[in-house]
C-alpha cells in the first residue's frame, strides 16, 4: 500500500535484523538507528509519491514480527528521518501524476542570456589572525593567509578538486599589509617582525615576505586556482610597486590584482593609472599581464552607495572587473537569522543587488569599455557569519540560489567568503574537513557551464503554487557532451515538491543534496548527504585515504523525448543534467 523502508547493508543484498519489536519506539530508535550510524544505510523502494502520513513501516526479518505500523503510531521525530527516504528523490516520467505540489519548468535553449566566466565559482581567504580582536578573533588558527598551512594534504586535495575556480586573498587587514621588500620606511619596519605575528600586541600590520607570497602563488598553481590578490591601497605606493616588481622578477603567476578592500574609489582614481602603467612595464605582454579589479566595496547598501560605482565606471578604463561585496544579512544576521535563511522573500531581496550592480556598470561604462562584474565577497550573513547556521546545509540553499541568480543576471565571478575561517568557512579551520557548502560548490563548478539559459517556472494547473522553489538553467560544462543542459534547483519549502519539465533528451543524470545524518532531515546539519541508488542517502565525506568520494549521479532513464519529472525533497539542492538535448545555445 505504500513505500517499503528497510535497513540494509551497503550491498543492498543482506539485511540486519532489528530484533523483537515489543517496544517499536525503543527498539527501532536505539538499535536500528545505531546500526545506521555505524555501518548501514537506508534503502527505500516504492512509488515515491505517497504522503508521509500514509507510509508503512514493514518489518522484514523473522526476528521483527508484527503488522505494519502506521506513521502516527511512531511519534518521534527520528522516524521522520528514517522514513522520508522512501518518498522523496524518485524520478518519474513527465506524464506522472504527483501527490506533491508541482512546478512546470520551461527553458529556452536557443539563446544564452548571460555568459559567466569559466572561473565563476570562487572562494576567499582573509587576513584575520585569531586572538587579535575584532571580527576575526575566533576565526581559527588557519583563518589568516599569513599562517594558513598551505602544505596540508587535505587542503591541497580539496583545492585541486576546484581547479579552474577563483581564489581571492583579501579583506579588512589587507588594507594594512606591509610588503617586506624594497627600502621604504614601512618595509624597513618589518625587519623586526617575524612570523606568525598572531599574538597581541604584535598582530597588525602583517608583514608579507617574498617567500610567503611565493608559497601562496605555488599553492594556487598546484591547485589550478586563479589567484586574485588584494593590494594595500592605503599605504606607501612605492612599497606596492616594489611588491609588484618582486612578483614579476620571480615570474609568479597572478590572475588579478584588486585595488584595495572597502576603501572607496578615490585611491583608485588617484593611483590606479600609475599602477596600471607600472604593470604594463613589468609585464609587457598583455596576454600574461595580471588584470586589475576594484573597488571591492560594499554594493549592498542604500542607493547612494552605488553612486560611487557609477562614478568609478565612468571615470577610468584601467579596471577589467568592477567588484562589490554583498551579504544577505548584515552583522551576523541578527536574532531572526534562523527564520530568515528560509524566507524566500528576504532571500530574493538580497539577490536583487546583483541585478542592480550589473545595471550600474552597463549604464555608466563609456563606449568600448566592458568590464566584468564580480561579486567579490559575500555570504548569507556578514561579520564572520553565524556558526551553527552559515556552516550548515541550510547555508547551501542560500549559496546555490545566489550563484544561480548571479550567473543568470550577468555576474562573471562569485567569490564566497571564506575558504577557511569564521562561521561561514567552506572547510573546517582545524581539520580541513568539508562543510556542506563545499559539495555544492564542487557540483556547481563541475556541471554548470559558461552559458546561462532563460527559465520560466509556473505551478502545474491543478497544483498549489510552490513559491519556495528556485530554478536556473545553463549549458552543461566541464566535459559534458555538446548540447547538454543542466538545471540548478533549490527547494526552500518545508515539503517535497515535484519539478516537471518538457525539455526532451535521451536520459538525465541527477545529483541531489540534502542535510546529512545525524540531523537529517532537519536543514541545519553539519553534513550534506547525496542521493544514491535505491533512494538511499549517503553522507559526503572524504575517504579514509583522504580522497574525494565518487559522487556518482542517479541515472534517470525515464527522462526522454517528452521530458521528465523529479521530486525535490524539502530543504534540498538538485543538479540535473539532461543528455541529448542538442540545445542550439550550447552547440
Amino acid at each position: 500500500p505504500g513505500p517499503t523502508v528497510v535497513i540494509a547493508r551497503s550491498t543492498v543484498t543482506q539485511g540486519r535484523p532489528c530484533g523483537p519489536l515489543d517496544n517499536p519506539l525503543e527498539q527501532l530508535v536505539h538499535e536500528c538507528w545505531m546500526y545506521l550510524m555505524n555501518d548501514g544505510m537506508i534503502v527505500g523502494s516504492g512509488t515515491g509519491t505517497r504522503p508521509l502520513t500514509e507510509v508503512f513501516l514493514r518489518p522484514w526479518s523473522a526476528k521483527c514480527p508484527g503488522p505494519p505500523l502506521r506513521m502516527p503510531q511512531l511519534a518521534m521525530w527520528r522516524f521522520w528521518a528514517v522514513l522520508i527516504v522512501g518518498v522523496v528523490g524518485a524520478a518519474k516520467p513527465a506524464s506522472s501524476v504527483s501527490a506533491f505540489p508541482t512546478v512546470v519548468v520551461t527553458v529556452d535553449t536557443t539563446t544564452a542570456v548571460a555568459k559567466p566566466s569559466p572561473h565563476f565559482v570562487g572562494v576567499n581567504t582573509d587576513w584575520w589572525l585569531t586572538g587579535c580582536g575584532g571580527e576575526g578573533k575566533d576565526w581559527g588558527d588557519n583563518a589568516s593567509i599569513a599562517v594558513l598551512d598551505l602544505d596540508n594534504p587535505r587542503l591541497n586535495t580539496l583545492a585541486r578538486a576546484l581547479s579552474g575556480a577563483t581564489w581571492r586573498i583579501g579583506g579588512t587587514h589587507g588594507d594594512s599589509v606591509v610588503y617586506s621588500m624594497g627600502n621604504t620606511t614601512s618595509a624597513r619596519a618589518c625587519t623586526n617582525k617575524s612570523p606568525p605575528w598572531q599574538h597581541p600586541p604584535d598582530c597588525y600590520p602583517v608583514c608579507l615576505t617574498a617567500d610567503r607570497f611565493a608559497e601562496i602563488a605555488a599553492f594556487a598553481e598546484r591547485a589550478g586556482l586563479r589567484l586574485v590578490f588584494g593590494l594595500n591601497m592605503n599605504g606607501d605606493l612605492q612599497n606596492l610597486i616594489d611588491f609588484l616588481e618582486m612578483i614579476a622578477a620571480r615570474n609568479l603567476t597572478v590572475d588579478t590584482f584588486e585595488l584595495g578592500n572597502e576603501l572607496g574609489i578615490q585611491r583608485i582614481l588617484t593611483n590606479g593609472k600609475a599602477i596600471a602603467t607600472a604593470m604594463a612595464q613589468l609585464w609587457p605582454t598583455a596576454a600574461t599581464r595580471p588584470l586589475l579589479a576594484g573597488p571591492d566595496d560594499a554594493g549592498d547598501g542604500d542607493d547612494s552607495s552605488r553612486v560611487d560605482f557609477a562614478t568609478l565606471v565612468a571615470s577610468q578604463r584601467e579596471l577589467s572587473a568592477i567588484t562589490f561585496h554583498a551579504y544577505a544579512f548584515h552583522h551576523g544576521g541578527g536574532a531572526t537569522l534562523e527564520q530568515d535563511m528560509l524566507n524566500v522573500t528576504k532571500i530574493d531581496a538580497a539577490t536583487f543587488v546583483y541585478d542592480e550592480m550589473v545595471a550600474v556598470v552597463r549604464r555608466n561604462a563609456s563606449l568600448g569599455y566592458t568590464p566584468e562584474v564580480w561579486m567579490g565577497e559575500g555570504n548569507a550573513a556578514g561579520y564572520g557569519g553565524r556558526p551553527g547556521i552559515t556552516n550548515t546545509f541550510e547555508n547551501s540553499l542560500w549559496y546555490v540560489n545566489a550563484m544561480g541568480h548571479a550567473a543568470t543576471r550577468g555576474i562573471a565571478r562569485f567569490l564566497r567568503q571564506t575558504l577557511v575561517g569564521g562561521g561561514y568557512e567552506l572547510l573546517n579551520s582545524m581539520t580541513f574537513e568539508p562543510n556542506p557548502d563545499y559539495w555544492s560548490a564542487l557540483l556547481f563548478h563541475r556541471h554548470v557551464g559558461a552559458k546561462m539559459l532563460s527559465v520560466t517556472v509556473a505551478p502545474e494547473p491543478s497544483s498549489t503554487v510552490p513559491a519556495a522553489v528556485r530554478v536556473y538553467s545553463a549549458c552543461a560544462g566541464n566535459g559534458s557532451l555538446v548540447g547538454d543542459v543542466v538545471f540548478i534547483v533549490v527547494n526552500f519549502a518545508p515539503e517535497t515538491t515535484t519539478m516537471l519539465s518538457n525539455l526532451g533528451g535521451t536520459s538525465a543524470s541527477l545529483w541531489q543534496l540534502r542535510a546529512g545524518w545525524p540531523n537529517a532531515p532537519e536543514c541545519r546539519s553539519s553534513t550534506a548527504a547525496l542521493l544514491g541508488v535505491e533512494n538511499s542517502w549517503v553522507n559526503l565525506t572524504l575517504t579514509k585515504t583522504g580522497d574525494l568520494p565518487t559522487m556518482d549521479p542517479v541515472t534517470l532513464n525515464e527522462w526522454g523525448a517528452g521530458g521528465g519529472a523529479v521530486d525535490l525533497p524539502s530543504c534540498s539542492v538538485t543538479f540535473i543534467r539532461v543528455h541529448g538535448v542538442n540545445a542550439l545555445a550550447c552547440m
